[in-house]
């Protein structure tokens, strides 16, 4: 007699329907049904708008959104889903293994290939910030509160400013607007000059917008890159790895840098580069034996450069990054090469020269050893999403083991089985 072994069957949901502003979380006259062929997802933190693409049958069953007289849902075959699906609607996207679905997506039709087959291209809620225009503004000399702006730009898009980004209480410079630009030209410009990422978050099941420092920016409080992963999934290779092409190596101090940016209320900057000072060792030991009274600095700093208030607002106006006065060289192509570096980035606001040294030099100390390249091919066990954290436990490999940051999620579903593929270049512990 045969042994049956047990096995785990593919399950999804789609729901589409209307946008309504009133209540942006749910969806009105909703259709729902759970065949697809494909199901492709982007998600990670480094986007502001994550997409998916979802790849129906030539033929699917639709349950209608609302109940007949028996209280059951209407089901009916669709042959035609361009006579249904248009441009702008919402949709979610749920799958799993035997109906324990998590949603992974949740956004709008961005485009449709009315083909066979059929295919609905999606964006998250990302889309509808860049379709939102913003009429200009000044924002007080002192500096912007993103508690007291932001939400005045949310307003009408459906979506809220995240619950932590607004515990984080995140002040910037000076904001000017001269001109109508959409949510989403704004948020990129103060990621390009504020250093802050952007991008959609769930929090209870609900889309938010999240704005957050990037990972080695100033305190850990004001990043929500590795999310409220207060109890991580543990993905065992033995178990939960489908292929492994994550590649380790160990950082020395000496190719480490950390470049740190005070942001003033005017949005005038300074600029410097934290490096680990390579002749500290002898210059320490001719200190300890009296050959010199100048105590060593453990770290040197390099490429030191100002913005000021004027050039601050030029590149405002300019699509493009304008280039720093270097300080402390005399001639530009004295500037420091950091080709060999790998740089970090910290960001502090409104701090002279001296703390933003003296605060950077401590935080060197906690940039990660590790560095990690590739990826890591899971099976579908987990749901995981961008800017959240999982634990590696390798019986065979333990450099591996330890709590990563995921900062990317390519979600396959489909014909292929559910696989999650994650990008984790930041060790947050062991």
């Amino acid at each position: 007699m045969a042994e049956v072994y047990n096995y785990n069957e593919l399950t999804c949901l789609i729901t589409i329907g209307d946008f309504d502003p009133t209540y942006p979380s749910l969806i009105k006259a909703s259709y729902a049904f759970s065949e697809v062929v494909d199901i492709d997802i982007v998600d990670s933190f480094k986007n502001f708008t994550n997409t998916a693409k979802v790849t129906l049958p030539r033929d699917i069953i639709l349950s209608l959104g609302e109940k007949d007289s028996t209280g059951e849902r209407e089901e009916r075959a669709l042959s035609d889903a361009g006579s249904v699906f248009t441009r702008g609607q919402r949709i979610t996207i749920s799958v799993g293994y035997d109906d324990l679905n998590k949603k992974l997506f949740d956004g709008f039709i961005v485009s449709i290939e009315a083909k066979s087959p059929f295919v609905l291209h999606c964006e998250d809620f990302g889309w509808k910030l860049k379709k939102t225009a913003i009429s200009p503004i000044t924002t007080s000399k002192t500096g912007t509160l993103l508690n007291d702006l932001v939400p005045k730009l949310l307003d009408g898009t459906g979506i809220d400013l995240h619950p932590y980004t607004k515990a984080m209480d995140i002040k910037i410079g000076q904001v000017i607007l001269e001109k109508s630009k959409s949510i989403g030209e704004i948020l990129e410009q103060w990621k390009r000059n504020y250093g802050l990422l952007s991008f959609i978050k769930f929090y209870d099941g609900k889309p938010y917008l999240a704005l957050s420092r990037t990972y080695f920016s100033t305190n850990n409080d004001q990043t929500l890159i590795d999310g409220e992963s207060d109890n991580p999934p543990i993905a065992n290779f033995q178990d939960n790895v489908a292929f492994d092409n994550l590649k380790f190596s160990y950082l020395d101090h000496d190719t480490l840098a950390l470049e740190a940016i005070s942001l003033f209320p005017d949005n005038s900057r300074l600029r410097m580069t934290i490096i680990t000072n390579k002749d500290y060792a002898t210059q320490k030991a001719k200190y300890d034996i009296g050959e010199t009274s100048v105590a060593p600095d453990e770290f040197e700093i390099v490429n030191e450069s100002k913005i000021s208030k004027k050039q601050a607002k030029n590149n405002f106006k300019s699509s493009l990054q304008i280039k720093d006065n270097i300080a402390n060289v005399k001639n530009i192509q004295d500037k420091f090469d950091m080709a060999q570096y790998n740089v970090r980035t910290y960001h502090e606001f409104n701090v002279d020269r001296d703390t933003l040294a003296k605060n950077a030099k401590a935080k060197f100390k906690e940039i990660s050893q590790t560095g990690i390249s590739g990826d890591l091919t899971l099976f579908g066990d987990f749901g995981l999403r961008a800017a959240s954290m999982i634990r590696l436990y390798d019986a065979r490999n333990p450099e591996k083991n330890g709590l990563y940051v995921i900062s990317e999620v390519k979600t396959k579903f489909g014909s292929g089985g559910y696989r999650q593929t994650i990008q984790i270049p930041y060790k947050r512990g062991n």
